[in-house]
């Protein structure tokens, strides 16, 4: 989340509080792109760091699918279309390559949780062109009304970048006109129980919301968290 007012070349806290603890990262910007740095944490000695309160999954991509949070949503891989390359910084084996084709996805071995209307950050770096209606992460199930959940990217009829946090028929959609492709983008999507104040950042910085509808979801329970398929 952005920090109102920090926009010169250093931060400064003059007495650092629990409310000060979490990560930080800067991002550097011009009105055509941009770039995030890797996040670094800030702590306090005894202080417990709630950082990671609340995690449901976490997938750094060490060469595996393997979920990092200790909550045992361990990707399997579908199919050979599926392999670790390079990540933002050029460490090897540290990030997924989808090709796009029909078994070019990882599932979860086990069922998500995160169902209903609950609350949801989904956080992710991508790298990736204009393909229309690309699945980068979802869960539920699309037979059922609302009952889907993640982060559509692709073109709309007007080929405008366009990011969609959804549930099926409970929509927030987020239009980014400098989109730029095939470079490392990082983004956030936040849901807090209505699709009308859900909040979206490319990159640090927020985009404006450009439409929603359905207000609430139900996103089914019993089934699979699933990264990169169309």
């Amino acid at each position: 989340v952005p920090i109102p007012g920090a926009t010169n070349t250093s931060l400064s806290f003059p007495s650092v509080q629990s409310s000060n603890v979490g990560f930080y990262s800067v991002t550097v910007s011009n009105a055509v792109t941009g770039i995030a740095s890797a996040s670094v944490l800030l702590n306090l000695t005894t202080y417990a760091d709630p950082t990671w309160s609340g995690l449901a999954a976490y997938y750094p991509f060490n060469g595996n699918a393997n979920d990092a949070s200790g909550n045992a949503f361990n990707c399997a891989n579908t199919g050979s279309a599926i392999h670790f390359t390079s990540n933002r910084f050029g460490d090897s084996n540290a990030a997924a390559y989808f090709d796009g084709s029909a078994n070019s996805y990882l599932l979860t071995t086990n069922q998500f949780t995160i169902v209903g209307n609950q609350p949801r950050t989904i956080s992710l770096w991508h790298m990736g062109g204009l393909a229309n209606g690309e699945q980068l992460i979802y869960w539920g199930n699309l037979s059922s009304g609302g009952a889907l959940s993640g982060i559509t990217i692709g073109t709309n009829s007007t080929t405008a970048m366009h990011f969609i946090l959804h549930g099926h028929y409970a929509d927030s959609e987020f239009s980014l006109a400098n989109y730029v492709p095939n470079v490392w983008h990082n983004l956030t999507m936040v849901f807090s129980g209505n699709t009308a104040s859900a909040l979206c950042y490319l990159d640090g910085r927020s985009i404006p919301l450009i439409s929603s509808s359905g207000g609430g979801w139900n996103t089914a329970s019993g089934t699979f968290l699933c990264l990169g398929r169309d």
